[in-house]
């Protein structure tokens, strides 16, 4: 029998896009999943553009308040039972063999993360305009001592992997996927799926394309400062296990130490709170 997957969708101030996503993840070829699509406090409640949706395997859950979709994601990771998990961004859509393809990447590689190519979208005159592929082959290169962006964080994982590191929130907004899968290259076996399975969206109102908190943005640059001292002293225990000095999981206790260090006390007891709430809406 197939194993289950969760979905887990973040969802902020996206309802025209919500539709599409959501009917992309029900649509799949691999369909033995559950989809929770996290309302992240919007403003715009999106709940009437799915009412026509009857499906049981979509659940959905209002967040007391807003978060980051980084919260999101592990509030649904630890409230969900099943071993694999993927991620998918509310104005987005993935091909219908995305999730097919990439358990299969996992299972015959035996990997813990598995990553495709996406295809960058943007809307044209109300319709989504190709832009090009992003390729992540760079999973494949061996990780060196600089920080960089080297996947997106679009992906299929095994949840263990994900606790090996912290989870999937640092206490940060934006930003935190560029270090999330460093930190997963270091602990974790990441496979590359070479087909551009997911359909990204690029947005001027996102947080990426913002002028307030986007690439160029200074509170972007001062978020990046900090990521960047975490990654340095993660890779520094990560040069002391390739060189025999410690343990794998002396290495992930350290790296979940260095995750954690701007996770406040209050975001903790918030992520257990909602993570239990979820957890009654799914299974009771």
């Amino acid at each position: 029998m197939k194993e289950c997957v969760t979905v887990s969708m973040p969802c902020f101030n996206c309802r025209s896009y919500l539709k599409k996503a959501v009917s992309s993840v029900l649509s799949q070829t691999y369909t033995n999943l559950i989809l929770v699509v996290f309302n992240d406090a919007s403003t715009d409640a999106p709940w009437d553009v799915l009412r026509n949706i009857h499906d049981r395997r979509l659940f959905r859950f209002n967040a007391s308040e807003n978060q980051s979709l980084f919260f999101a994601h592990e509030v649904v990771a630890l409230a969900t039972r099943d071993r694999y998990f993927l991620t998918h961004d509310a104005d987005d859509w993935s091909e219908p063999r995305r999730l097919e393809l990439l358990m299969r990447t996992m299972l015959e590689a035996n990997a813990d993360c598995v990553v495709s190519d996406l295809a960058v979208r943007e809307y044209v005159n109300g319709s989504p305009h190709h832009c090009g592929i992003r390729s992540n082959a760079r999973v494949r290169e061996p990780l060196l001592p600089n920080f960089q962006h080297r996947a997106d964080h679009h992906a299929l994982f095994r949840k263990d992997a994900l606790r090996r590191v912290g989870g999937y929130f640092g206490g940060f907004r934006y930003g935190y996927d560029t270090l999330l899968m460093n930190l997963l290259l270091m602990t974790s076996k990441v496979e590359y799926c070479a087909a551009p399975l997911y359909n990204y969206l690029r947005r001027q109102d996102s947080l990426t394309q913002s002028p307030n908190t986007g690439k160029s943005s200074p509170a972007r640059a001062a978020v990046h400062v900090r990521l960047k001292q975490m990654f340095f002293d993660a890779y520094g225990h990560y040069s002391r296990f390739l060189d025999g000095k410690i343990s794998s999981g002396d290495l992930s206790k350290s790296i979940r130490s260095i995750a954690a260090r701007h996770v406040a006390s209050q975001q903790r007891i918030n992520i257990t709170a909602e993570s239990e709430r979820l957890k009654y809406l799914i299974y009771g």
